[in-house]
């Protein structure tokens, strides 16, 4: 069941429809609350060989794909206020808080990724400036914002404050050697 569950995240975080079709991101969010329920909520860890959600966020940073990464993830720690060992302070799910905590920041940032991310906080019981953010976006490939869907509409080029611009950045997602064009995100290729 949960090498099932890790195989139908993959497919639907690699999946083009994921960044336009409302119900691939439902059934992305029900998977993550199925995931967590399943796994964190028992006591049990996400292992790094089958999905590494720290990893996932940066990437779908990158590739535009945080309209659907964000919620998954943030559903996916829902399961943690049932935990006796996850529940914060576990550095596991703090670095992930903080993480999610630097995500918001971004400016111009789709308001429904800002919501599920305070959501998550009120579940766990903690508020979100409690959280101290990380500095990983800033080593991080900038977004192209030109038609990303986790970005508002007016959002230019010069909207991510404090991340340095990367002529890599421009590059197409064709080059990312992964059918369709979907970026590889590291953890969901290898599934056991």
């Amino acid at each position: 069941v949960l090498a099932a569950t890790y195989d139908s995240v993959r497919r639907t975080l690699l999946s083009d429809k994921v960044r336009v079709d409302a119900r691939e991101r439902t059934t992305l969010k029900n998977l993550g609350a199925w995931l967590g329920k399943i796994t964190l909520a028992q006591n049990r860890p996400i292992l790094n060989v089958h999905m590494n959600p720290k990893e996932m966020l940066l990437e779908a940073y990158e590739s535009g794909r945080l309209i659907a990464c964000v919620p998954f993830v943030a559903n996916v720690l829902e399961a943690v206020a049932e935990s006796k060992v996850f529940r914060p302070p576990n550095p596991w799910t703090v670095a992930l808080l903080s993480l999610l905590r630097e995500l918001i920041e971004v400016s111009d940032l789709k308001l429904n990724l800002i919501f599920a991310v305070e959501n998550l906080c009120r579940v766990l019981g903690i508020e979100v400036r409690e959280i101290q953010p990380t500095r990983l976006l800033h080593s991080r490939k900038r977004p192209v914002l030109a038609g990303n869907p986790d970005f508002k509409e007016t959002a230019s080029e010069a909207a991510v404050p404090g991340i340095a611009p990367n002529s890599a950045a421009a590059s197409s997602a064709a080059s990312s050697g992964v059918p369709g064009g979907a970026p590889a995100i590291p953890g969901m290729l290898s599934l056991v």
